[in-house]
């Protein structure tokens, strides 16, 4: 089975930026549907966001944290090395407040005078545009939205990208953000925290930029399988990000599994494994 190595980890939680707020990927459940808190990305030096939506800041805080976590440059300034970079989002609610604004600014001043600066935001893959120009990602660039299985496909796509080689670098991104009460009813929602997770993959055949071996593990996919013998293991789809970067935080146990249920396509699903393994070397591909 091929492997991609797991190389920067950057996480918005209900409990605040960075990981090692995490608890074990069975004690998540512990936090219920805890919100995300209120943050300034300037805070942490991620400036120039405030024409953003909440979440597309979020999202570009995520996802600088998962870059300097793995001693990358910001913004990117080699264009080979960001023509391989790939990014994606996987995101289903992150336009519905967005939306609603539009909607509130139509009923309050008519349709002919709405802000214009909201609208981008009401658009799903606006995330993805916005950090793309922002970290100067110009590789593949994909908005995945399938309700709660967006996480779980956003880790298949980006899987798929750097074995098939089309990019060396992916960051993937995932936003888990509750709909607005509003639209609770209509929207495909599944219980959990709130939190913004990006993790940055690499073929493990790749030597640019230099990896720190003792920053990165690698990540083995296996499945779909029909069951699983313990169900102790299964990590709501909703939550698989944030069970993958608490495993990432805590290496000193890198061989338990962490096992997540998405569904690959719609006639066929199952279990999907992701092992976490130390890396001590880099460029010895499995593929």
């Amino acid at each position: 089975m091929k492997s991609i190595l797991l190389t920067g980890v950057g996480v918005v939680s209900p409990a605040g930026v960075g990981t090692a707020f995490l608890p074990k990927p069975e004690g998540l459940n512990d936090w219920g549907d805890l919100k995300l808190p209120d943050l300034n990305p300037d805070d942490y030096g991620w400036r120039g966001l405030h024409r953003q939506s909440r979440i597309g800041k979020y999202c570009s805080l995520a996802i600088g944290e998962a870059f300097r976590s793995a001693d990358w440059a910001m913004p990117i300034e080699n264009s080979e090395l960001s023509d391989k970079t790939g990014l994606i989002i996987s995101t289903s609610h992150s336009n519905l407040d967005p939306i609603i604004a539009l909607y509130e600014d139509a009923q309050s001043y008519g349709v002919n005078h709405v802000n214009p600066g909201i609208f981008p935001d009401t658009v799903l893959n606006a995330i993805g545009g916005h950090a793309s120009i922002y970290f100067r990602i110009t590789g593949p660039n994909a908005t995945l939205s399938n309700g709660r299985m967006s996480g779980p496909m956003g880790l298949l796509y980006a899987y798929d990208l750097l074995t098939s080689g089309q990019a060396d670098y992916v960051m993937c991104c995932a936003i888990e953000v509750h709909p607005p009460s509003r639209l609770r009813s209509v929207a495909d929602v599944s219980s959990g925290p709130e939190s913004v997770v990006a993790l940055l993959f690499q073929r493990d055949d790749v030597l640019l930029p230099p990896v720190v071996p003792e920053r990165a593990v690698r990540v083995t996919l296996q499945g779909p399988h029909a069951y699983m013998s313990d169900e102790s293991l299964l990590i709501k789809p909703s939550n698989c990000f944030l069970a993958l970067a608490s495993l990432y935080h805590a290496r000193m146990e890198p061989r338990r599994p962490s096992v997540i249920q998405p569904f690959v396509t719609r006639q066929a699903n199952g279990y999907y494994m992701f092992s976490l393994d130390p890396v001590d070397s880099i460029g010895e591909g499995h593929g």
